[in-house]
């Protein structure tokens, strides 16, 4: 139900100051977000469904990019997006997988399945979900924190049911990275340019190339996203869980065997990288970097 408040001005990192206009019957922000045509950047929560994917193997910037990302959707703006998290969308690289199991459990509650040794059963329910919202007119978007097999083999199953036209135009892949590229298998990558929505943006590790850099060596941003009442916890768990299986090269045997070096997390910082392609399916593309993230979602 809509309630009586000032006129707000809605910018991209959020809310703004009320601007000097007559008190005014509106809708909630959560409304406003379902309403049928309203979009948060790209995105038509009403009708489209986001799946955020994520390999973890084996960089824990994976473990970052999750409470990244389930920051944002604990933001009031994003209460009406669909949503699916998927753990162990991994290609053709070897090393460990980081179990993140209650980490995901914790950030994502019962919206998220796994795919890591069962890739068949995971593209099959994505493809039921894709196939659903396809036919009723929506876009699925793909944030994918990781290689892109998991995408193909669901885009494979989807086209049994959906013609390549509508694929083309309605599932979107977005990738960040030349590395995940290179280590997701060149069939994967080749049935996706041809008959997916396959959009490149710049790479996410760095700042001042049009993507946000949400990547850093400095920890002052720990601060508020330890604090943040709904989603401290979670950052907390994803701070031990990146800490513990980071491949940083000591000996001890709880450091997952053959893990990425990921020297920003090594040195206490941050690294939600992968978390740049949920900022471009959401409009948050002109967001600097880290603290910006912040200033945006958290503070």
């Amino acid at each position: 139900m809509g309630v009586k408040i000032w006129a707000i001005c809605l910018v991209a990192g959020g809310l703004s100051t009320a601007c000097a206009l007559e008190p005014t019957e509106a809708p909630t922000i959560a409304e406003a977000a379902c309403a049928p045509g309203e979009k948060i950047g790209r995105f038509e929560p009403a009708k489209d469904l986001f799946l955020a994917q994520f390999d973890i193997k084996t960089d824990t910037d994976d473990l970052h990019s999750a409470a990244a990302v389930a920051t944002m959707l604990a933001h009031p703006r994003f209460a009406c997006v669909d949503f699916l998290a998927v753990s162990g969308t991994y290609g053709t690289q070897g090393g460990a997988y980081v179990d993140p199991e209650t980490l995901f459990e914790n950030a994502f509650g019962d919206q998220w399945i796994e795919a890591h040794n069962r890739q068949a059963e995971a593209a099959a329910t994505l493809a039921a979900r894709a196939d659903h919202e396809i036919t009723n007119g929506g876009h699925v978007w793909i944030m994918e924190a990781g290689q892109s097999d998991g995408s193909a083999a669901t885009l494979k199953r989807l086209s049994s049911t959906v013609s390549a036209s509508e694929t083309k135009a309605r599932f979107h892949v977005v990738q960040h990275s030349d590395w995940n590229e290179r280590v997701t298998s060149p069939e994967a990558l080749t049935r996706l340019k041809r008959d997916a929505d396959y959009i490149r943006i710049a790479d996410g590790n760095v700042v001042g190339n049009g993507t946000p850099g949400f990547q850093t060596r400095d920890g002052s941003a720990w601060t508020a996203l330890l604090a943040a009442s709904s989603v401290g916890p979670i950052w907390q768990q994803t701070r031990d869980l990146a800490v513990l299986n980071n491949g940083s090269g000591h000996d001890d045997e709880s450091i997952a065997a053959g893990g990425y070096n990921n020297q920003a997390i090594g040195a206490g910082g941050l690294d939600f990288s992968d978390a740049s392609e949920a900022a471009y399916i959401f409009g948050y593309e002109t967001l600097v970097d880290v603290d910006a993230f912040v200033e945006a979602f958290v503070k």
